[in-house]
């Protein structure tokens, strides 16, 4: 086979690499601008969230009412929602999560319970002061997250106090939460 002969069989190969991956990367690049310019459904808008549920847009919601009012401090204002929904149970629950430990070390601290981690200790029920601690933690996002979940489906108090201390006692040692007389740790709903 004479020598340019493969050269130019040479250069169609390369020619044809070329071509096609120029075609793939603009077929890429166009699937990626559509999708930047197309509206996502179901995204929550970092200030206002429906009333529908959290996953829910305002805009599809019959009420669009702007949830938890009362947080309105501005670090939390663009947090995720279930932050935002873990501090809003904890500011509406705060009486009864004085009765659930915590398990993040933060007794160290001088927190006595969970609701130490959100709010501050003599807060007014109009007007919370919020703590930033369990913004970054985990752990106490988790505690409340959980414990909203249990309370949604039926549980207990003490019956979650069980189920918070077997499962985040693994992590360390809690805060000094004292259980309220009269509470028997019934064995109904734990699992």
């Amino acid at each position: 086979m004479p020598s340019g002969s493969r050269t130019r069989s040479r250069y169609r190969w390369r020619r044809w690499f070329v071509l096609t991956g120029g075609l793939i990367v603009g077929v890429l690049g166009l699937w990626i601008a559509r999708e930047m310019r197309t509206p996502k459904r179901n995204v929550v808008t970092p200030v206002q969230e429906s009333a529908c549920g959290f996953d829910t847009p305002a805009s599809e919601c019959d009420s669009g009412t702007t949830l938890y009012p009362q947080l309105n401090e501005p670090w939390l204002s663009t947090a995720p929602v279930f932050v935002r929904m873990a501090y809003a149970y904890a500011v509406q629950h705060a009486e009864d999560l004085r009765w659930i430990p915590c398990y993040c070390g933060c007794d160290r601290q001088g927190h006595r319970h969970v609701a130490d981690c959100f709010v501050e200790p003599e807060m007014a029920a109009d007007s919370p002061r919020l703590r930033m601690h369990a913004f970054h933690c985990n752990i106490c996002l988790g505690i409340v997250l959980d414990v909203q979940s249990l309370r949604a489906k039926g549980w207990s108090w003490p019956a979650i106090r069980n189920r918070i201390d077997r499962v985040y006692g693994r992590l360390g040692t809690g805060t000094p939460t004292p259980q309220p007389e009269g509470w028997t740790m019934d064995h109904h709903n734990v699992q």
